[in-house]
């Protein structure tokens, strides 16, 4: 159960900053973060299954993230949930991402949250048997799989409480984020309230619930900070699982150096 966490002008500039957690299967193969091969480039990790992806940036401050939504309908959709992000950030600006997702026909995937945009223009789209759209309000905001800040998932209200008390100490906000995406607590089984898969034994549903999720075979695959400014990324930050504190790894340079010859490829 995958979670984003969208920080609107958390410094009082203008700027945003994203922190994503992504829980899978562990057998599921995955690319991390690199130059995939389209017009116009996306730095993104990749799923090797399905080809999409759940989180991407363009050198220009676009941005665009995925996290599912919990169905009763089971089978196979037509196309991935990945392949949306994609989709949106191959459009020039919010704007036109809008008007090409509208038209896409949502029996074609199963259910989704879809956020995009720019620090100063920031979208949000819930996928269900129709398309709808959500406001994402200034400060703090926890995106997992229902709709923005919703109650019935206990890590949106701890992780509200952590982003508080960890910024009166003084923390700067990357290592907030990077506490927030590190801690290991997930919520008493019978507390739950929001049911992720119902095949999943009560304990598990309970680990589930969790930032950094942790099963025998499931969990949090990877973790990522993108700090976004005017027209621009300001930091990278990255981490494979085990996902811990001193984790991450700076990829702004890898991301805002790598230059594409004519042919679309990295060089």
């Amino acid at each position: 159960m995958c979670t984003l966490i969208i920080l609107r002008d958390a410094a009082q500039d203008g700027s945003l900053l994203l922190a994503s957690s992504r829980d899978e299967f562990y057998e599921r193969p995955t690319a991390p973060p690199h130059w995939l091969l389209r017009r116009p480039t996306v730095f993104a990790g990749q799923d090797l299954t399905a080809g999409g992806t759940w989180l991407g940036v363009r050198k220009d401050g676009y941005f665009a993230a995925i996290t599912n939504q919990p169905s009763s309908v089971l089978g196979a959709a037509a196309r991935s949930r990945g392949q949306l992000v994609l989709g949106v950030l191959e459009q020039p600006d919010p704007a036109a991402a809008t008007d090409w997702l509208s038209a896409q026909r949502m029996s074609d995937y199963r259910p989704f949250n879809l956020i995009f945009g720019r620090a100063d223009d920031v979208r949000l789209a819930y996928g269900r048997d129709d398309l709808t759209w959500d406001d994402v309000p200034s400060g703090i905001s926890v995106l997992t799989n229902g709709p923005l800040n919703s109650a019935r998932f206990p890590k949106v209200q701890r992780i509200h409480q952590q982003w508080t008390a960890l910024r009166k100490t003084g923390d700067a906000p990357l290592d907030v984020c990077k506490a927030i995406l590190s801690d290991p607590w997930y919520p008493e089984p019978l507390s739950l309230d929001a049911v992720v898969d119902s095949e999943w034994p009560l304990d598990i549903q309970a680990r589930l619930h969790g930032v950094n999720v942790q099963t025998e075979s499931y969990g949090t695959r990877s973790s990522a900070i993108i700090s976004l400014g005017n027209g621009r990324v300001s930091r990278y930050l990255y981490c494979d699982m085990p996902i811990r504190p001193d984790g991450f790894v700076d990829l702004t340079e890898e991301l805002l150096g790598t230059h594409l010859n004519h042919e679309g490829s990295a060089s």
